[in-house]
């Protein structure tokens, strides 16, 4: 669906992964090869959204790393 889409769209909260479940996960790979599309905007700063452990969201941490490093 996002292959075919022609104009801009957003990703928001890092598309919701869960930190407890690793960088590795699926769904985070994912985000990071939908994030090669040109139009994909992505959101790394809502990293809060994703933490299982709370403030300061350390556990966020390499999400939000990986997540400018694959944008």
């Amino acid at each position: 669906m996002f292959r075919r889409q022609r104009w801009p769209f957003v990703i928001d909260h890092m598309g919701r992964v869960q930190a407890q479940h690793g960088i590795d996960q699926k769904p985070f790979r994912k985000l990071l090869d939908l994030m090669n599309n040109e139009l994909a905007l992505g959101e790394i700063e809502r990293t809060g959204t994703l933490s299982a452990a709370g403030k300061p969201f350390n556990d966020a941490v390499p999400f939000a790393r990986r997540g400018r490093v694959g944008a």
